[in-house]
């Protein structure tokens, strides 16, 4: 069984999308562990560092600040130490780190941030409960396609295996139905299954050419397989379609930064920050 929390998990549990905690991580925000599939794995260390930098970028706080911040965070949650004597939180214009030694200002922000370990954890601990097993089984339920995903979409934080078993059967039902095979394609990319979720996603442009959210999954799957030219090819259609979106620019900006491509990367991201505000 893989340790940590998965993608899915840590994006309901900051209120962010998968995306969004994937582009943490390719930002440098947090180093994540990898599963047995190549996923991304996340300790609760990880969560403290991801949430902090969630509420800093909430302030506007630019990302070298907030990257500045984190890099201080991280020296004072060695293994082992308790992570409920850290605070990041502001003063004034200033992001100050606290634990119960001491307090200092790694880098400056505007911005008010408290950042509570403890509602985390409870957030925690009803997200992950000890037995997510024992709920109702699915297999007799006389559902329609829609039905089942929305069973999908109940299921895909908690339980992402039955997540996967319900929008197989709405595809049993009706196999050309786009929401359902893209929210499969989604999932078994956030597992760690690229390659299955490169196919599902394949049928996905084949019924629906014009799906942005389509492409900009297409995208994220072939960086994570290291294809490089075919993920910018497919960001950049991904934001030809959705013009405002905000993933899509950003997206498209790290991968250019990861091409050496700064000037480029530039324009992008200051259209991320433009939309973002």
């Amino acid at each position: 069984m893989s340790v940590g929390y998965t993608v899915a998990q840590v994006a309901k549990i900051l209120d962010q999308s998968p995306d969004q905690v994937r582009g943490l991580v390719r930002q440098g925000l947090v180093q994540a562990l990898r599963g047995p599939r190549n996923e991304y794995r996340f300790t609760f260390q990880d969560l403290l560092l991801l949430r902090t930098a969630c509420g800093l970028r909430e302030k506007k706080v630019p990302l070298r600040k907030v990257r500045g911040a984190l890099e201080a965070l991280r020296a004072q949650l060695p293994e082992g130490r308790p992570v409920s004597a850290v605070q990041v939180l502001a003063e004034g214009h200033e992001v100050v780190v606290q634990d119960a030694q001491a307090r200092w200002v790694p880098t400056s922000g505007q911005m008010l941030f408290d950042f509570d370990v403890a509602a985390l954890k409870e957030k925690v601990r009803a997200l992950v409960p000890s037995a997510p097993a024992e709920a109702a089984p699915d297999a007799d339920r006389d559902l329609d396609a829609e039905g089942w995903l929305k069973v999908a979409r109940e299921l895909e934080v908690d339980a992402p295996e039955r997540a996967r078993d319900a929008l197989r059967r709405a595809l049993e039902r009706a196999p050309e139905h786009p929401e359902a095979r893209l929210v499969l394609a989604r999932l078994l990319h956030d597992e760690g299954w690229s390659e299955q979720g490169l196919a599902h996603v394949g049928l996905v442009l084949k019924l629906a050419p014009e799906c942005g959210q389509a492409h900009l999954l297409l995208g994220a799957i072939q960086e994570d397989l290291n294809a490089l030219p075919q993920a910018e090819a497919a960001y950049r259609r991904g934001l030809k379609l959705l013009p405002t979106d905000k993933q899509a620019h950003l997206s498209l900006g790290r991968l250019l930064q990861r091409l050496g491509r700064t000037e480029q990367a530039s324009t992008l991201l200051k259209a991320f920050r433009d939309l973002d505000e």
